[in-house]
């Protein structure tokens, strides 16, 4: 094969790449182990090594051109955000027209990038991309022939609008979303649609406090993922699973998972995932009684604290490592951690994970030989959240129940463990009533 032919296809390639693909482009062409992979992959499709010689060479050249393809990249990035800060400052029955009027040369690729990428640090303004994407498909394929693209940007467009309504507590409009997202599936798209579809609904089945449903799915996520040779997508859901099973008091099964999920995550990609998977296995040895390995996965995860931006889980990395330590017996550190995270969500206000919290540190003073002091910390909290009704008419009798088994209580056999499975009674109590418990910021 000649020079001139390695550019021509060169060119056309990039001609011909879709918008918003430029980044997986650069990936493959910078990562050595994607490149091989890829390459054994087009030679397997093609059927014959011989046949295709030199996709080194291919390789090389296009990674000569790195360069000006992040150039290019960043200027078409820049020239996007752009756009979509002009469009979205308009009102929301404008933008369709504004966007086909001005021909501002945004395709429904663009917008879903965009939306995906707003998650979940702005939700809105991912619903709203996801929004328009949907609508500008409508114009730009009406009448097509070929309805698989048309179908391809509904379903993803649906499954990100299924998560920001997510994100943002409105679990019935994230259900409608799905079940659009669960129509265009009938389309036959590879997995990875599929994949990231089950993954959603089971993170919205978790919510819902439909834990056996959540449970299959992010399994079937992560099988969906493998299958495609996206590890690090395998290893998201596979963590996932993991901290719902320790959710469940399912310790052995949350240490298997969150072990092989950790194993294939990076750190800058979701770093709050990270986070919560090191602490969660950090709290699953400790109940296991393997508190050295606890320990040690405790300082190795400090390390990743600093990439958490978010308030809200920022508190979360606090409440965990204070039941780690509680765990490993250092009271002092614990108490400290739990009274502030306590605290902090009674000012928020946060019924659930107030009682959540407050059961994590009624369990270190049944550790520490002060039961007697339970029955007020319950108390404190019950009043703190006068006004929920709908919740403290079942809360109210369970409290009475327990402070006053614990308190007549001298020595309790497992305060940790019985005190967990009160937390498990509450979540479900909660989900039961519409509360959004422990919400994952997952995108």
């Amino acid at each position: 094969m000649t020079s001139a032919w390695h550019d021509e296809e060169a060119r056309s390639l990039l001609a011909d790449l879709p918008p918003g693909k430029d980044g997986a482009l650069l990936h493959l062409l910078t990562c050595p182990a994607c490149r091989e992979w890829a390459t054994h992959r087009l030679l397997q499709e093609h059927g014959a090594v011989e046949a295709f010689p030199e996709y080194d060479e291919v390789f090389d050249r296009l990674h000569k051109k790195l360069p000006w393809m992040i150039e290019e990249a960043g200027r078409r990035r820049a020239e996007i955000e752009t756009l979509l800060q002009s469009l979205l400052a308009q009102p929301s029955e404008q933008r369709i027209e504004t966007l086909l009027e001005d021909h501002l040369h945004l395709q429904p690729a663009d917008l879903l990038e965009a939306s995906q990428e707003a998650q979940p640090g702005d939700p809105r303004r991912s619903e709203a991309l996801a929004d328009l994407a949907v609508e500008l498909t409508a114009r730009l394929f009406r009448g097509e022939a070929d309805e698989s693209i048309e179908a391809l940007y509904y379903t993803r467009a649906a499954i990100l609008q299924g998560n920001a309504h997510r994100l943002l507590g409105d679990l019935e409009e994230a259900e409608a979303a799905l079940e659009r997202a669960a129509y265009y599936l009938a389309w036959p798209f590879d997995s990875w649609d599929r994949a990231a579809f089950c993954r959603t609904l089971g993170l919205l089945r978790w919510e819902q406090g439909r834990l056996d449903e959540a449970a299959a799915l992010l399994r079937q996520s992560a099988r969906a993922f493998s299958e495609q040779y996206l590890p690090e997508e395998e290893g998201a859901s596979l963590t996932l699973s993991g901290l719902l099973c320790l959710e469940q008091n399912q310790t052995e099964a949350a240490i298997r998972l969150l072990q092989t999920g950790r194993a294939a995550l990076d750190p800058c990609a979701r770093p709050w995932l990270a986070v919560r998977s090191g602490l969660s296995l950090a709290l699953a040895f400790a109940d296991i009684g393997q508190k050295e390995r606890s320990a040690a996965l405790l300082r190795e995860t400090w390390w990743h604290y600093g990439r958490v931006r978010d308030d809200g889980e920022q508190l979360r990395i606090f409440w965990l490592e204070g039941r780690i330590n509680a765990r490993l017996g250092r009271w002092d550190e614990a108490e400290s951690l739990l009274s502030a995270v306590r605290s902090k969500l009674i000012g928020e206000p946060n019924l659930p994970e107030t009682v959540l919290c407050t059961l994590d540190l009624a369990a270190l003073l049944a550790e520490t030989d002060r039961v007697a002091e339970i029955r007020a910390l319950i108390e404190e909290a019950v009043e703190a959240f006068a006004s929920e009704e709908a919740a403290l008419e079942i809360l109210r009798p369970l409290c009475r129940a327990f402070a006053a088994e614990t308190a007549g209580a001298r020595e309790l056999p497992s305060p940790s463990s019985a005190f967990s499975a009160a937390a498990t009674a509450v979540r479900r109590v909660f989900r039961s009533q519409g509360y959004r418990v422990e919400g994952l910021p997952f995108a």
